[in-house]
């Protein structure tokens, strides 16, 4: 049988596991974004700041409007108030496997989730505005929100490709069933079997039509389809699993099914070939019995083993839809 260096279910386990892992770790950074809020909120309360500030959506954090002056606002207070800031983040935002991930330091983290206005005055002013606070709890609320649709789009792509996984992986245990048995197949069991593998190829062709299909019309959001590929697979071998998947599944069933037609067409034609010519020697006794010349009773013979043989015996067990798969 056909030996493939291929292993699509590979394909599908690692989706499955880059799915599961994107997704608790960003359900992390939303649990430590919230108890980010929460100190934020309490350190608002301790400090008295009023301001009136309209803050951007979707976690620019970028503050607008009318800021409203502090009353004797003093270096010593701004100081702390940028320093519990500061440990808040560490202690929260900044303690998640994803920032982790990132090796970025706090200063560049925070530029990048809220902005880099608010990075710098927290970490690098020694004036801040007066509605920071405020600025980076409305901040923090918008990346919340973010995360929330990020989880939902990561559970969307979950129960798109797991039923696909699923109807790979019971196509792959076919196929390997297949292969595992053929050679110990009757001529009749190779004919089934290599008709079964065209099957099952027509379906894997339709799971990567709904694959890109669905690929193609349900993306929305932050990233465009082709980012979202390669920002959730990037760590893959490749960008699209399912479909690689599909790709070598193929390739493996065609390698499959090429190896059978040889076997049938080539393997038992001969071994009926020498059950024929037994039969031969049979008829040219009874014939020479009979009378007629050795000769006569081989031409005979030939006639027979062309007609019966090839006709009434292979072609009789071929029905049309089976001879067809033998293309």
């Amino acid at each position: 049988m056909a030996n493939h260096n291929r292993d699509p279910q590979t394909h599908l386990s690692a989706a499955a596991e880059v799915i599961a892992s994107e997704r608790h770790k960003c359900q992390a950074e939303q649990t430590a974004l919230r108890r980010f809020r929460s100190r934020i909120r309490d350190l608002a309360d301790d400090t008295n700041t009023h301001t009136d500030v309209d803050a951007t959506s979707y976690g620019t954090g970028q503050a607008t409007g009318r800021l409203m002056t502090r009353t004797n606002p003093g270096t010593h207070h701004t100081n702390t108030v940028q320093r519990e800031i500061r440990t808040a983040y560490k202690q929260t935002v900044m303690s998640t496997a994803a920032a982790t991930e990132l090796n970025e330091t706090p200063v560049e983290h925070m530029a990048a989730e809220f902005s880099p206005d608010i990075s710098t005055a927290v970490y690098v002013s020694s004036d801040p505005p007066p509605n920071l606070l405020t600025a980076i709890g409305q901040s923090t609320t918008n990346m919340i929100t973010a995360r929330g649709e990020l989880m939902q789009k990561l559970d969307d792509e979950a129960a798109v490709v797991k039923p696909m996984s699923s109807e790979v992986a019971r196509i792959i245990e076919e196929v390997d069933s297949c292969e595992s048995v053929c050679h110990e197949s009757s001529f009749h069991e190779l004919i089934n079997h290599h008709c079964r593998l065209g099957e099952l190829r027509d379906e894997c062709a339709k799971v990567a039509d709904r694959r890109q299909s669905d690929f193609h019309s349900t993306y929305d959001g932050q990233y465009t389809r082709f980012e979202w590929a390669e920002y959730l697979y990037d760590e893959c071998r490749a960008n699209h699993p399912v479909l690689a998947a599909v790709t070598e599944l193929i390739e493996w069933i065609d390698e499959l099914r090429k190896t059978l037609s040889q076997e049938i067409t080539t393997i038992w034609p001969a071994s009926w070939l020498v059950a024929s010519l037994a039969l031969l020697l049979q008829d040219t006794a009874v014939q020479t019995v009979a009378g007629i010349s050795s000769v006569s009773a081989t031409t005979l013979s030939m006639r027979s083993f062309t007609s019966l043989v090839f006709k009434n015996r292979m072609w009789a067990l071929i029905s049309p839809r089976r001879a067809s798969c033998l293309t």
